[in-house]
């Protein structure tokens, strides 16, 4: 019993920290270009992103699970 919970409870803290992170981005748009904004723990947060003027094109799949689940993966080519 004593390895099961051993095991069992750091890894239900990394399953719990990881859907956490997920839950962390956000993506947003201003005049400057497309970022996305994600993190939980000071030294992880941060910000990415593609300028205006260095897109070349946006897109994402459709499909039964993305739309079951309103999770669509968005891929921005520069």
């Amino acid at each position: 019993m004593l390895l099961a919970e051993a095991v069992g409870v750091p890894m239900l803290l990394v399953i719990i920290y990881r859907i956490m992170v997920i839950r962390s981005y956000r993506l947003y748009y201003d005049d400057i270009g497309v970022w996305a904004y994600s993190g939980i723990l000071p030294w992880k947060k941060g910000v990415s992103g593609v300028k205006w003027r260095d897109m070349d094109e946006a897109t994402f799949e459709p499909g039964f699970w993305s739309w079951l689940f309103k999770s669509y993966s968005i891929r921005i080519g520069h």
